[in-house]
């Protein structure tokens, strides 16, 4: 009889013993999951916010009234990317071509509100900075971020509006084609271009407008230089109300321009008025 309840006890105590493994495992993994979590969390990319199947509707403005969970969770993600990113320097200037829309291609799935493509201009101080979302809102007819970009101050450049002349053209194509070829090129292919949300000859109509730059500067001249600083060589004197074009705009500090009478160089951009 002792000896069976010797035996007793200690098979009690194995079970126990067992219990207390198993449920010490299980927190371990749970506590484990949560810190995955958390660090997934910590470490969101834009892509998660923001990627080319993204159907965005709502606006920053939205995510400070009553939202729904999907924009409450996208809110919290939103936190942490910027949490994670505070900065200019922390941020990919190629996260910006994201949040332009191709609405005129009929089979894309992809709508962003233009109001994210702002908002994050603005943020991260990114107004001198935006020559491929620029090249890429032309391209892709989209006209409210053409807007955004050019309300920036942005200083145009001649191949932007020869870019915007050659959508347009494409545009009257593509409109053309599917008149006549119900929507099908020479080769039998579909082209998925919606006529109605074409803003090419809108967009051209505003750079046109837009493009149209001359030099000003108090002292009646501005200097023209060899390189994109302010003790490079002097090239020549440009007078004020001298009409120019710009020909290279990636930096928007010093632009690469032209005169009238064929000289080329640098100017500073607080010396360019349109």
């Amino acid at each position: 009889m002792k000896n069976l309840r010797i035996t007793f006890f200690v098979l009690i105590s194995i079970l126990i013993l067992s219990c207390e493994n198993k449920n010490a495992k299980i927190e371990k993994n749970q506590s484990i999951v949560i810190e995955k979590e958390a660090n997934d969390l910590e470490n969101i990319k834009f892509s998660e916010l923001f990627n080319e199947g993204s159907i965005i509707k709502f606006t920053p403005n939205d995510l400070k009234k009553t939202i729904s969970p999907n924009e409450l969770e996208f809110k919290k993600k939103l936190e942490l990317f910027e949490k994670k990113h505070p900065s200019k320097k922390d941020f990919d200037l190629d996260n910006l071509i994201v949040l332009v829309n191709d609405e005129t291609f009929t089979n894309s799935e992809h709508f962003i509100d233009s109001s994210w493509l702002k908002y994050f201009i603005q943020k991260y101080d990114l107004g001198l900075e935006l020559k491929d979302v620029m090249d890429a809102a032309i391209s892709q007819e989209d006209l409210n971020a053409v807007k955004i970009v050019v309300h920036t101050g942005y200083i145009l450049c001649k191949d932007e509006t020869l870019l915007a002349l050659q959508t347009k053209d494409n545009s009257i194509i593509n409109k053309k084609i599917n008149k006549e070829n119900k929507g099908y090129d020479e080769n039998g292919d579909l082209i998925f271009y919606d006529d109605k949300e074409s803003k090419a000859e809108e967009i051209y109509k505003l750079l046109k407008k837009n493009y149209s730059y001359k030099i000003f500067d108090k002292d009646g001249y501005t200097n023209l230089r060899d390189d994109a600083m302010n003790s490079a060589y002097i090239l020549a004197e440009i007078k004020s109300g001298t009409s120019i074009e710009i020909l290279d705009n990636k930096d928007q500090k010093w632009l690469y321009i032209e005169t009238n009478d064929g000289q080329k160089g640098y100017v500073h951009r607080s010396r360019i008025i349109n």
